[in-house]
């Protein structure tokens, strides 16, 4: 049987719940940079959420302060911001970085925090929908994405424990 969208979310959110601080930021990391070249392609002139992933990733390594990851975490979620109505899906992958750079910590955010994971599914959602709408064109793509989450943070959370 193949697991349902509300399934494959239920796995995740569980498995990233388990995972320690250091796996979960990776894992957030490595999802934004994985949709980053679709803001790029968008937005070639705005550096704002890749430099917000190096600072990210500097932070890991204790080679960035938590003011310079707060600050790159706010110029990220500064590119999205006003791109939320014109291009949803750069919208989704500038927030996806600030998220992946911040320091809240929470599984997946809030209805107030959301998390680069949860942007990444938004944008392969909206990408899969197109232009026409398609709801089971925007499902699949949005399995395809948990899939792609689920597999991923399977493998840092393995290589961690």
């Amino acid at each position: 049987m193949v697991p349902h969208i509300a399934e494959l979310r239920i796995r995740r959110d569980r498995l990233f719940r388990e995972a320690d601080a250091r796996s979960r930021r990776i894992f957030e990391v490595e999802t934004a940079e994985r949709i980053l070249p679709l803001f790029e392609a968008r937005r070639p002139e705005d550096s704002r959420p890749r430099r917000a992933l190096e600072v990210a990733r500097a932070h890991l390594d204790g080679r960035a302060s938590e003011d310079e990851l707060a600050a790159a975490s706010a110029a990220a979620h500064d590119a999205a911001a006003p791109l939320r109505d014109r291009d949803p899906v750069a919208y989704r992958v500038a927030s996806a970085a600030g998220c992946a750079s911040r320091l809240y910590h929470s599984p997946f955010g809030s209805d107030y925090q959301p998390s680069a994971a949860n942007e990444s599914c938004n944008a392969a959602y909206l990408i899969g929908a197109g232009e026409t709408l398609d709801a089971d064109a925007a499902e699949d793509a949005l399995t395809v994405e948990l899939r792609l989450q689920l597999a991923r943070l399977e493998a840092i959370v393995a290589n961690t424990g």
